[in-house]
């Protein structure tokens, strides 16, 4: 997921796109993806795409403008614009009969959701666009839309119907090979599993989430996270020692406290927290 200018608003400046040699809309958003994100100008082309994107004559490229315009407005919070982008979407798929427009245009309007914590109304719209893409027959898209509707389900203490989406998307994943999907859904069942005190189970998919990290890019993102969940399981089964061993294999990273200070202090202060409770 690309997130630039998180917070930031879309600005108002006029921009001169009379040498841009093909077409305006893919000059201005190639603009606001390669400027630095330091330039007052960078967030003034998103805009300015998307008052050009109804220009493009080729079809192909209007659709994929027209989606990374709409998810660049979703990721910056700007209601109105993407209210407005994803609507357009929506005609899109009309017009064209285009299922996967529609199948994006539900994700979008799901993500929008959860951001704003209406979690029925995300889980209705991730229920549509798994149906869309279930009946395109592309399991990928619909086992992420599996796990997302999983997600919302055990935010919402709807702790069965989580497992049973979450178990799903697993199946698939599995069968296609997709390991950091696979990691995502390991990681939710075992903190489903904690919830619901069925410790052993928690356990059993941390390992198994662990076991797949070291085929994942970017292991640092998920190595300490994993073990600090491990840790947490160990918690409350009232084993503290163990959880203070899995603790301190996370604080054997000597990066982890310049790469992410949040979780290196998390990881302190559980430990501290399991070691007082070995001496109450």
């Amino acid at each position: 997921m690309i997130i630039s200018f998180q917070g930031s608003k879309v600005g108002t400046e006029t921009l001169d796109v009379s040498e841009e040699p093909k077409n305006g809309s893919s000059f201005c958003f190639n603009k606001y993806r390669s400027e630095d994100r330091k330039s007052p100008r960078k967030i003034d082309y998103l805009p300015k795409a998307y008052q050009l994107v109804d220009s493009v004559e080729i079809d192909s490229l209007k659709r994929s403008l027209l989606s990374d315009i709409t998810f660049e407005f979703l990721n910056l919070e700007e209601d109105s614009l993407f209210e407005e982008s994803n609507g357009k979407i929506l005609e899109y798929s009309r017009l064209k009969s285009d299922s996967v427009m529609l199948g994006r245009y539900y994700s979008y309007k799901a993500v929008h959701f959860t951001d704003k914590e209406l979690l029925d109304s995300a889980y209705y719209y991730f229920s549509k666009a798994e149906k869309v893409f279930k009946d395109l027959g592309d399991h990928y898209r619909r086992a992420r839309l599996q796990y997302n509707s999983a997600f919302i389900l055990r935010r919402s203490k709807n702790f069965v119907q989580s497992e049973v989406l979450a178990i799903k998307a697993s199946r698939i994943f599995e069968s296609i090979d997709k390991k950091t999907n696979l990691y995502q859904v390991y990681n939710h069942l075992g903190l489903l599993y904690n919830d619901l005190g069925r410790y052993d189970l928690a356990i059993s998919y941390h390992k198994k989430a662990k076991n797949l990290i070291n085929s994942l890019q970017n292991q640092s993102r998920y190595k300490e996270r994993t073990l600090n969940n491990l840790s947490l399981v160990y918690q409350k089964q009232g084993k503290y020692e163990e959880a203070i061993s899995v603790l301190d294999e996370a604080l054997e990273n000597k990066e982890l406290e310049s790469l992410n200070r949040n979780l290196y202090a998390k990881l302190l202060d559980n430990r501290a927290f399991n070691l007082s409770l070995i001496h109450i």
